[in-house]
């Protein structure tokens, strides 16, 4: 289990990226609309299997916490870039809106009892941070990406909900540190 996840991360991550890199495509050109659908199918069912590992392999969560929060809000941003275009129709059961919902769930058990990654961010926020691998954002630009999820009406109640509880999970380690 551990080997398996230790290569399905990396993998994941990198094809989570390339379908953010083409999301710029899709804005601009109307007629991509087909191959878009396709790109946010295999989008979803990306970030669903990484949810997933991070849900069920708690020992590898803490060592790619760093590379994939920062993929995962480059989704979020994505996603509602796509949403916002007027490509889909707000009641239309499109993959995107699915992308959103298991990018939500990844980032609430992302976050969910991760002291060690909120610290960081906490860390990142006051300009303290050692030298990192990847940029990892600050809390504030964290907590914006979760709002915009919550507000967004388009998306399921299933998405904004797994935002709220990441959003909690912040607060938590944040208040716990302020003690």
């Amino acid at each position: 289990q551990m080997l398996a996840s230790q290569v399905t991360i990396p993998i994941l991550l990198q094809r989570i990226s390339l379908g953010c890199d083409a999301c710029a495509v899709w804005k601009t050109d109307k007629r991509c609309y087909a191959s878009a659908e396709e790109q946010w199918t295999l989008q979803s069912l990306s970030v669903q299997t990484l949810a997933g590992l991070i849900e069920n392999c708690p020992s590898v969560v803490h060592r790619m916490s760093e590379s994939a929060l920062p993929s995962l809000l480059r989704v979020v941003r994505c996603g509602m870039d796509f949403i916002q275009s007027d490509l889909i129709i707000a009641d239309q059961n499109h993959p995107v809106l699915d992308a959103a919902s298991n990018t939500a769930r990844a980032l609430h058990s992302l976050l969910d009892e991760n002291v060690d990654l909120i610290e960081t961010l906490i860390q990142q926020a006051v300009g303290s941070s050692s030298t990192q691998k990847t940029a990892l954002p600050d809390v504030p630009t964290v907590v914006n990406e979760l709002t915009a999820l919550i507000s967004n009406a388009k998306l399921t109640n299933t998405a904004r909900l797994h935002a709220c509880g990441a959003i909690l999970s912040l607060r938590k380690v944040l208040v716990d540190n302020d003690d």
